[in-house]
Formats: structure tokens, sequence, C-alpha cells
């Protein structure tokens, strides 16, 4: 019975499921139908009634499960077209639910996200949909992998990490080339700030795409170039086109504003809110930022305020735009000179996104101008790493500048030129830079500010800064043209200002100077204006004395203002007046006594006047009050480095390392390094000099430390390593002679004597250039590797040189003798080295060359006594009597030569050195001579044979000597008449063996 009842209610509930899977199947297909129609909205109603009664939970095991989940996919397909994309995500929430490995759903509900502006969830879900398809990657149709991963680039462009949005998009060519892919690669970049490589990119796609999209990319690629006046053309050409007619309009707006075209470009932004026809709150604060931007050009910066107000308050969700919004409040903050408010407002930012590069920037920037530079120091090394973009680079550059690593700076401006030649806000920071530090001259400064305005014709700085240029230059009457050119432009804000109150003060004209620091202060709303300008600008120009007038201005009126006396302190110190400098840096104590940079800056000056107690006194405060304050422990290990105490410098600069890696707040890493490894080298620490060295060189590479390193390599005898690291020092300065020099006594060393004359050449012509006396030394060592490499006439030229500046010296004397003599000429020769022995009669080198050039002529007996004079000098030197008995042997001076060899074999015994064979074979000739020149004495004939015989019976004999010695016996015997011997010796010689005369034997 039970199981009766049982199977009468499972029949029951399969009648039922089968016609819930046929009513659901049918609704399916309607909303299905529907679709094909492009009936979108009607379609929904079937789907969701659908969905409704499905089983539940949703499953995606069974048929009708599966039916479901394809209408919550089509209801979200429906609500894309009908632009309902909250609906879109959730209904294909519902199916990722049930079916957690369809990447199409994923994909799907990206691009929902993508639309609501929720770009980090839309790419979380593009990532796993691509993930997902890698398992079915080789069985998708191309156009699908080609469509998951350009939304996967998109969704990396919308997140802003467009270097991983450039691999993608790459990928996605690789898949199939199409032009919208291009224009996108274009786009992101143009977003990386690689320009030209943008442009190259474009004209590879030129008349392959819709004139719209093409003429509105290249409106973004002129933006990007600072070209707004060809922007405007491009954009205009589409503004009207519905695809990208909003953006292009907006982007006009911005243009126009770009180049003050402030009446049209508010046009514009009317046009914008009436193009707002759906009311978006976005493009409503879209066009209110647009037109803060217009106040702000204009100077009004409370309008400009209440219009980013404006904007903020039409937006109730997390927007990049409040971003926006938010940095450009700081902006107009920092330029009315509320820099606390600025700071502020983008620490905000920076808490969002610690990568905020111009939040930090300004964060710095506005710690520059309340005087905190350790501060800036701190946030400009914390983005240092960010700067691939070129702009970026650029302005980390500028700030680098600012808090003083001007050649750090500057090296880094010239690479950056000559990457990006057609980039004018590149340009104008490398002009700046390079005016103000004099790298190059006026002239060619004047060209690269020309070449940055016909790039950017409306930046209103580059004309204010080219008339610095012009004043310098002498064109005064060229130099008001560009002050009026930037008036026109719309001259209002401070920076503007003050590069004209440069441009007064260089020509000497204070009055005018200070109307237009008077007019900053006024643009700036804030009366400490005027020191901050004035000041700064006289110190930034090296003006100290000015510096110090001006100065004068203000403590006149405000007798105890600290920072005054700080300033006015520091400009006495830049002025040697360092007992001033001591009084005002003490009155600003007195003011604020826990400000760390005076006490360093007291420290400095007492460490100058050589006060080490006083200046140690300054640098222990100064530390004590600020910890980080790295400069404080660099100055301090400087301190003892002076008193040559390396054992505290190493403590002070090791310390000053740890702080400056700790909290990167020092702007002279460099020199930390170079000094740090100095200091370990006095204290004979070699392998702890390389390590810094070494470090030093990977992060802060400069010339000195190349030099350095390189020094201490040839220390400890690297030759091969130091060579190379005085390339590296010269490729980063070509202008620095003991690089050169010492190069080349390392090539000379290694035998590369022609290398080695080309780097001391280079060394004595930098000397020579630069108006220094060329050291002895570099004549001296280019003289030798000159004789070294056969040159020896010019090895003349130098000793001549040395000879004209010292007559007294006899060394290039005796070298012009040794050139003299390589070339043959041995009469001037010796009388080289005879002028050398008059002048010092006490070096046997000269004694023994000259001896050598008497020998060349066969004036053997002249030869003998220099020799001999040699061997007084130094009477252990064996080779002085092998000359000698070689010059009585050639000079048949028997008795001589044999006493000479006598003694030479003497001394080998008193010295415990072998007797070399030559001793005992040319003594054995010795005797042969003289026993033939005296009638052939039997008696000197045997003497003659036994020395042969000893030379024959030494160690070590080679072959060679063997042969030459039997073939001195044979002759000997056939002089003596004793055919036999001389026979018997013959047989033992190979019969090839022929007589040879043996050469002049030298040392």
């Amino acid at each position: 019975m039970r199981f009766i009842i049982t199977l009468i209610i499972m029949t029951i509930w399969a009648n039922s499921y089968a016609q819930d899977y046929e009513d659901i199947y049918a609704l399916s297909q309607k909303g299905k139908t529907l679709i094909k129609e492009k009936k979108y909205k009607e379609a929904v109603a079937p789907l969701a009634k659908a969905v409704k009664i499905c089983p539940k939970p949703l499953e995606n095991t069974t048929p009708t499960g599966q039916v479901c989940t394809s209408c919550h996919f089509n209801i979200a397909v429906c609500a894309f077209q009908l632009e309902q994309y909250d609906m879109a995500e959730k209904e294909l929430s519902k199916v990722i639910a049930v079916s957690p490995n369809d990447y199409e759903s994923y994909a799907e509900r990206s691009r929902a996200r993508t639309k609501t502006l929720k770009f980090n969830e839309a790419l979380a879900d593009i990532e796993k949909a691509y993930y997902l398809a890698q398992n079915v990657w080789h069985h998708l149709i191309s156009n699908k992998r080609y469509w998951l991963t350009h939304n996967l680039a998109i969704a990396y462009r919308n997140t802003h990490q467009f270097e991983k949005a450039l691999e993608y998009i790459e990928k996605a060519i690789a898949i199939e080339d199409r032009v919208d892919i291009r224009i996108e690669k274009v786009k992101i970049l143009i977003k990386l700030g690689k320009v030209e490589e943008a442009e190259t990119e474009l004209n590879t796609i030129k008349n392959k795409g819709t004139s719209v999209s093409m003429s509105y990319t290249q409106g973004l690629l002129m933006m990007a170039k600072k070209n707004y006046a060809q922007a405007i053309v491009h954009f205009e050409n589409v503004r009207d086109v519905e695809e990208d007619f909003i953006s292009a309009n907006r982007n006009l707006a911005f243009c126009l504003i770009k180049t003050n075209r402030l009446k049209e470009a508010e046009e514009y932004i009317v046009h914008l809110n009436i193009l707002n026809q759906n009311n978006s709150n976005r493009m409503a604060a879209e066009a209110a930022y647009l037109q803060s931007l217009v106040d702000a050009k204009r100077g009004d910066w409370q309008k400009a305020l209440k219009s980013t107000d404006y904007a903020e308050s039409l937006l109730t969700v997390s927007d990049t735009i409040q971003d926006l919004l938010s940095m450009h409040r700081a902006n107009i903050h920092y330029r009315q000179g509320d820099y606390h408010d600025a700071i502020g407002e983008c620490q905000n930012l920076v808490l969002k996104n610690p990568r905020n590069f111009d939040a930090n920037s300004l964060i710095a920037i506005s710690y520059l101008e309340i005087n905190q530079k350790h501060e800036a120091g701190n946030i400009l090394s914390s983005i240092a790493h960010q700067g691939q973009n070129p702009i970026v680079q650029a302005r980390l550059n500028w700030y680098l500048f600012i808090i003083g690593e001007e050649e750090k700076a500057l090296n880094q401006m010239m690479r950056l030129v000559n990457q990006n030649p057609q980039n004018p806000e590149i340009l104008y920071y490398y002009a700046e830079m390079a005016y103000q530090t004099g790298k190059f001259n006026k002239e060619e400064s004047l060209f690269n500010i020309n070449k940055c305005i016909s790039l950017d014709p409306c930046r209103e700085e580059a004309y204010t800064l080219k008339a610095r240029i012009l004043v310098e230059l002498g064109d005064v009457n060229l130099a008001q043209q560009s002050i009026n050119k930037a008036k026109d432009l719309g001259i209002h804000h401070s920076y503007s200002l003050y590069n004209t109150a440069q441009i007064y003060l260089k020509q000497n004209q204070t009055n005018i100077a200070e109307d237009y620091i008077d007019k900053a202060i006024e643009a700036n709303y804030d009366a400490l204006r005027f020191q901050n300008l004035s000041v700064k600008i006289l110190m930034e120009n090296k003006k100290w004395n000015n510096a110090i007038a001006y100065l004068d201005k203000i403590l006149k009126i405000y007798p105890n203002h600290g920072n005054s006396l700080k300033l006015r302190g520091m400009a006495y110190a830049q002025t040697g007046k360092l007992n001033q400098a001591v009084k005002d840096l003490q009155g600003a104590l007195l003011k604020n006594n826990n400000d760390a940079e005076i006490h360093l800056e007291l420290a400095k000056v007492y460490h100058t006047k050589g006060n080490y107690s006083a200046a140690t006194n300054h640098y222990k405060t100064a530390g004590q009050l600020d910890y980080h304050y790295t400069e404080v422990f660099y100055q301090y290990g400087r301190l003892f480095m002076d008193k040559e105490d390396y054992k505290n410098a190493e403590a002070q600069l090791d310390y000053a390392l740890s702080q400056a890696q700790q909290y990167n707040n020092f702007d002279k890493m460099d020199m930390l390094y170079n000094d740090l490894a100095l200091t370990k080298t006095r204290l004979k620490d070699y392998n702890g000099a390389l390590g810094i060295y070494n470090i030093g060189i990977e992060s802060y590479p400069n010339d000195l430390m190349y030099e350095n390193r390189a020094k201490l390599l040839t220390l400890v005898g690297d030759n091969s390593s130091a060579k190379n690291d005085y390339l590296m020092a010269i490729s980063l300065n070509a202008n620095n002679p003991e690089n050169y020099f010492n190069l080349g006594k390392i090539q000379k060393k290694e035998t590369f004597y022609y290398e080695a004359v080309v780097s001391f050449t280079h060394a004595i012509n930098i000397k020579i250039k630069t108006k220094i006396k060329v050291p002895d030394d570099y004549y001296e060592e280019r003289g030798e590797a000159y004789f070294l490499s056969g040159m020896y006439n010019d090895a003349e030229k130098d000793y001549v040189e040395l000879q004209k500046r010292n007559p007294s010296n006899w060394q290039p004397l005796y070298y012009l003798g040794k050139c003299k003599y390589e070339k043959a000429d041995y009469d001037r020769a010796i009388s080289y080295f005879s002028n050398a022995i008059v002048i010092n009669n006490k070096e046997e080198i000269i004694y023994i060359a000259r001896g050598d050039a008497y020998s060349q002529k066969e004036m053997y007996g002249y030869a003998a006594k220099d020799y001999g004079r040699a061997i007084i000098l130094n009477p252990k030197e064996l080779c002085y009597r092998k000359k000698k008995g070689h010059a009585h042997l050639r000079g048949e001076s028997w008795t001589d030569a044999i006493n000479t060899y006598d003694d030479a074999i003497r001394l080998s015994s008193v010295e415990s050195i072998a007797v070399e064979i030559e001793f005992y074979h040319a003594k054995g000739r010795a005797y042969a001579g003289k026993a033939f020149s005296e009638g052939g004495k039997d008696a000197t004939y045997q003497l003659a044979i036994q020395n042969y015989q000893l030379a024959l019976n030494q160690e070590h004999i080679t072959n060679e000597e063997k042969t030459y010695i039997m073939l001195n016996m044979m002759t000997t015997y056939e002089k003596w008449g004793k055919l036999d011997e001389m026979q018997n010796i013959k047989n033992q010689l190979p019969m090839h063996i022929e007589y040879k005369e043996e050469a002049v034997i030298g040392c």
C-alpha cells in the first residue's frame, strides 16, 4: 500500500515537472524570438515570467535548470540593449552562481560593470573570464579569443594599468590585426607618454579607419604633444558626429582653455550641458570642472573653488573625476599660497592611492614653498619609481632640481630630450634647468626654448624664460616683446610674475622687479610671498648680496623675524662673511632653538672657519632635533674626514646612509656613498670600500664614484676592472683629465702603448683647453708611452718640453738619449747621456745607457768605463759586470775581461746565486783570445778549455748553449793545434750546425 502511494506521488510530481519545463521552455523560446526581432523591451516579460516559475534554488544540472539559466542570460542581453546595466549585472551574477566556469558570463558581467564605472570589479571579471577561457582557448574561434583579449586590455586601461593594457592590446593584434585595436593602442601609448611611438603607430593606419575615429585620435595625439591649436582643428571635425562627439566637445573646451580662448571654451561648456540630455551627473560634473579651469585661468580662485565644489556635489558614486576635482582644488589652494590646505587635500588623495603621482608631487612642492625640503625629498624619493612616463620623468627631474640635485636632474633631462625631441614640456624644463645652471651657452638655451614655443605657442612661462635669456644676450627689445606675449596669454600666476621679476633683476631694474613681486603677492593673496619670492629669486640666482639687501628691508620692519635671519645668515655664509653669518644664525636660533636646519647651517659655517669644536656641538644638536636629517650626519662625517679621524667619520657616514635608505630623505646619495667608501679606503678596509662603491654606483652612478673605485681597484691590483671604471667615468664626464691620465697609466702597464698615448693626449688637451698648466708627469707618462710604442720623434717632443720646463732635471735628457739610441743616432745619444751625467752623476742607469751607446760605436774602452761606474754605484748588480766583461771582450782587453768575469763569479758565490753559464763561457773566450794574442801559450789555452768545460757542466744548460760553447771549444783547439781534440768535439755536434759569431750580450 505504501509503495502504491509513493508511486502515485512521484507520478504526479513528474507530470507537474514536465508541465513546468514545457511552460518555461515555451516562454524562453518566445523571449529568444523577440530578441531576434530586436524587440528587447517586449522580450523581457516572457523571460522574467519563465524565471519566476523556475525551480529554486536554481541549478544547471537538469534540462529545466539549463533553460532557466539561459533565461537569466537573455534578460541580461536585453538589459544591455536597453542600457539597464545594473539589471544586466544582477542577471549575469545569477548565471555565474550556477555556472561558475562559464567564461562568457564573466566577460559579459565585466562589460556591464564597466558601463556603471565599476572598473575594478569589471577587471576582476574579465581576468576570471580570460583565465577560464584558457582551458578551451585552442578550440575557440579567433573572434572569441580576440574579443576576450581586447576587453581585458580595456579593463586594464580603465584601471590605469596602461603597461598591462598595452601588453594585451599587442596580444589582441597578434590574434587579429584590426584598425580599432590599433587606434586603442595609440590611445594607450599616449596615456603612457610615448607620444612619438603613438604618432608612428597612427601613421601606419592612416586612411584605414573611419574619418571620425582617425580625426578624434589625432586630436588626442595633438593634445599629448601640447599642440592645442592643432588638436582643436581635429576635434572640431568630429564635434557634431555621434561617435565620440561628447568627448570631442569636452576636449575642445579643454584645448580652448589651454590656448586662453576662454569665451569660446565657455560656449562649449554650455554646449556640453545641452548635450547632456539624460541629465547625467557625471557629464554635468565634467562641465563644472571645465568651468573651474576657466575661472582659475582668469585668476578668480574663489569662483574656481565654487565651481569645483558644485562639480563634486553632483557625484554620488565613487568616480575618477572626484579625484580629478580634489586635485584641481589642491592646485587652486597652491596657487593661492594656501600650501597647508593644498597638502591636506593631496594627502587625502594619497590615502586612497599611494601611487597618485600628481598628489604626491604637489605635496612635495608645497613643502618646498614652506621651506620643508626634507619632507619634500621624502615624497620625491617615494615616487621616483613612477617616472616611466616621459612627462612624469621631466617633472620628477624638475623637482629634484629644485631641491638641489641639479647635476643629476640635468643629466637625466638631457637623456629625456634626446628620447623626446618634440615634447614641449620636456624641452621647457630642460631649457630652464640648463639656463639656471649655465650648462650650455645662452644661444643654445634660446634655440631650445624657441623650439618649445614652436611646439606649444601658448606656454606663457616659456616666453618669460625666453625674455630672461634675451636679456643676458643683451637684446632687451626682443626680451620686452616676449614679456608682452606672456602678458597677452594671461600672465597672472606667481611663476610667470616671478620669472618676469627675474628679468628686471638681471637688468638691475630693481624697482620694476619689486613691482612684479608685489603683483605676485597680490595674485596669491599672501603677503609672505614678498619674502618667499623676492629672496627666492635672488638666492636661486646666487645673487647673495642682493638677497641680503632684500632681507635687510624685511628685517627693518620685522627685526626679529627668525626665517629672514636664517636666510640672511645663509646668504652671508655664501659670500664668505662668516662672522655676520654666525651672528644672524645665532639670532635665528633665539627665535627657534629647535630648528635643526639653523643648527646645521651654523655647524657648516663653524666647520668652514675651522672651529671643529663649535661645529661638532651644532651637528650633534641638529641630529638630536631631527634624527632623520641625513645631511647633518653626512656633514658631521665630512668634518671627521677633514680631521683625518676616519673611525668616527665612518660611524657618522654609516648612520647617515642608514637614515637615507630608511627615509629616502637625502639628495646627495652619490656623495654619501663616495665619502663613506673613501673613509673605508683610508681605514684599509678595501673590501668594505668596494662593497659601498658597488652599491652606490648601481643606484646613483656618477663619474666621481667610478673614478674613486678605479683608484681603489688599482690599489688592490685589479687593473682590468679599474680600466673599465675609468672608461665609465669618462663616458659620464669627458672633461676630467685625471681619469684619462690614470687610464693611460693602466694601458701602458698592460703594454697597450698606443691606447695609452691616446689617453694621455686627451688629458693634456683638456688641461690646455681649460688653461690649466699641464703637470710634468703628464708629459713624462706620454713620452714613455710614445717611446715604448716606437714613436720616438713624438716622445722626443714631450721630453724636450720637460727639459725646457726644468733644465736641471736629468731625466728628460736621459730619455732623449734613449730615443736617439733607438734611432741609431749614437753620437747624439751619448751627448744627451753626458749632459744628464753632468746634472746627476749618481744614477747608474745613465752610465749603463751611455755604455750601450759606446758599445754600438765599438768604443769598448769608453763603454767598459761607464759600466764600471755603474758597478761602483750598485756593486751587487751582476748584469753590469756582464756588460763590462763583454765590452772588454769586444775590445780585446783579455785580462780585464777575465778579471771582470772572475769578479762576477765571486759575487755570485757571495750572494748564493747560481753562476751564469755565460760567465764561464765568456771567460773561456777571453783566455782563448789572450792565448792566441800572446803566441799560443799552452797554459792559457788550457784555462780556456777548463772554463768552457765549467760552462758545459752547469745545470739547466740548453742544447743551443751547449752547441755554441762546443763550437768555441773547436775553434780554440784548432788555434791551439790540437786537431784530434777538435775533431772529437766536431763529431759530437749535429751536422747542420754551423759556427755563428755570438752577438753582444746585454742584460
